[in-house]
């Protein structure tokens, strides 16, 4: 073996091990329920729950083996209001307690939402009389000691630029909630995209934008404690941008929080973007782009992306977003997933067959397994991707050139594979338990596809064609053996 075959033969080993010892693995699951509206949460036991609107109602179940198992009905939940938001869940440790919140249909409440062990709760966390105020995008968070969190925007009616604080609820275990308490002055324009998120430990974080849009806000409050009481620190805009608008919020179990927003040039011009305030810093340090520029949907009934965000175990952060196809698309139907990489992001397309609007987005969440996104499909079914980080048998896509998740053989066509019996037609078959199919043993019709790689030939010359065996754990371990061989044979790895 000369030492030119040698080197590409060594090279591509080493190139490959990475690739196959971590890419990633992604199945989608279709979820066999229509819904309108969704969101998802995780418990520190690895539990994931779901919940949706359909036909009027909300629902609630958890995800098992990529199924929907355990759905029930949640009383009194037809008068949730959708516009510009949707019911956000929140989950305590032990995974036996949630809880969700929204503003009914007229606005001028708040109310919270909760099963224990003695079934569903519901009671008013906030009420006022004076109509021309509303509450909108309540989000919810819990914390250790089972004292919930709600902060929500206040909308006025008619609209009135030097109003519209952020306010803050607050009620400990066996407690009354507390009066609302402004955690945000009113400050310019309405709709501040409110979000939170409660970490390992614990503590609860909340998001939301400044009035005129720049810069996005945050508050930390420890487990226990107020985030009245918690000073505010501001999450700046890139460079060549205007206003944030729609985010999400994630912390990882380092203690870094991690934000990814939509960022706005003007009204045609937007961006997927990304800030993180690593742990025991004060600020939001790192910011990076990660979508390129978005196309603006002019006849789309949603134009505003709404990113999500979650990471793994390991802390690689992963964030999804819906776009529409181009400029003059009808709808958005296209869902993006990205993890941050040391060199920048990657980008993969999970489907082109979305159906999202202005009152939703992909959700996310994560367990010490897997990632997951959750979206509506073009027939209304929800359907779950299931991202397994660093599998070992991951392969290289060779047909996936863009990215796109498999759904059957079509790794374009963005289609859930279903059997021909529970193949949806538009939003017929919404069950009213919120289900499409009265049979679901748990085996949902699942695709796979493996994140794609780079294009190790074209880095080695016809010295090495590695794309036939790089993907597979056991290419790579035969090409480790020939080097080691060599190694032996020859005392050193190039002669």
């Amino acid at each position: 073996m000369d030492k030119r075959a040698k080197f590409a033969l060594f090279t591509c080993a080493i190139l490959l091990m990475p690739a196959a010892l971590l890419a990633d693995v992604i199945q989608v699951h279709p979820l066999h329920v229509n819904g309108k509206v969704y969101d998802l949460g995780r418990d520190n036991n690895d539990g994931v729950h779901v919940i949706w609107l359909n036909g009027g109602s909300l629902f609630y179940g958890k995800i098992q083996n990529g199924a929907i198992v355990g759905r029930e009905e949640i009383p009194d939940s037809s008068d949730v209001k959708t516009r510009f938001t949707r019911p956000r869940l929140a989950v305590e440790p032990n995974g036996q307690t949630v809880h969700t919140s929204w503003a009914p249909g007229n606005g001028y409440a708040i109310v919270h939402v909760w099963r224990d062990g003695q079934g569903w709760h519901r009671q008013l966390a906030w009420e006022q009389d004076d109509t021309s105020v509303h509450a909108a995008v309540p989000s919810i968070g819990v914390d250790l000691t089972g004292t919930v969190h709600i902060i929500a925007q206040q909308w006025y009616d008619p609209p009135n630029d030097d109003q519209g604080p952020i306010i803050y609820l607050r009620k400990p275990p066996g407690g009354a909630w507390s009066q609302a308490s402004q955690i945000q002055n009113p400050n310019g324009r309405q709709w501040r995209d409110t979000s939170m998120f409660t970490d390992s430990s614990g503590g609860v974080h909340a998001t939301w934008k400044d009035g005129g849009g720049v810069p996005g806000k945050y508050r930390y409050a420890p487990s226990g404690t107020s985030l009245s009481q918690s000073s505010t620190v501001d999450i700046e805009r890139m460079p060549d941008t205007n206003i944030l608008s729609f985010g999400d919020t994630w912390v990882t179990w380092d203690g870094d929080v991690h934000h990814a927003f939509c960022s706005f040039r003007n009204m045609y011009d937007s961006w997927i973007d990304y800030a993180v305030k690593p742990s025991g810093d004060a600020d939001f340090s790192e910011h990076s782009r990660i979508s390129d520029l978005l196309p603006h949907c002019e006849t789309a009934k949603y134009d505003d992306p709404w990113p999500a965000v979650a990471a793994s175990s390991s802390a690689t952060v992963y964030v999804a977003w819906a776009i529409c196809e181009s400029a003059k698309a009808a709808k958005v139907n296209e869902v993006y997933l990205a993890d941050k990489q040391n060199d920048g992001w990657n980008i993969r397309r999970l489907t082109n067959t979305a159906d999202i609007d202005s009152n939703s987005k992909p959700a996310m969440t994560a367990t010490s397994n897997a990632v997951y996104v959750l979206w509506r499909d073009d027939s209304g079914q929800l359907m779950l991707a299931e991202i397994t980080p660093g599998s070992p048998d991951a392969g290289i896509d060779d047909d996936g050139s863009d990215g796109s998740a498999a759904n059957g053989d079509d790794k374009s066509s963005g289609d859930a594979d279903l059997p021909e019996d529970e193949m949806l037609d538009g939003a017929e078959n919404d069950g009213e338990d919120g289900s499409i199919s009265s049979e679901d043993d748990g085996e949902q019709d699942s695709a796979t596809v493996d994140k794609p790689n780079s294009d190790i030939d074209k880095l080695l010359g016809d010295g090495c064609n590695c794309s036939g065996v790089g993907g597979s754990s056991g290419g790579t371990l035969l090409l480790m053996l020939i080097v080691l061989v060599e190694y032996k044979n020859h005392g050193r790895f190039i002669q």
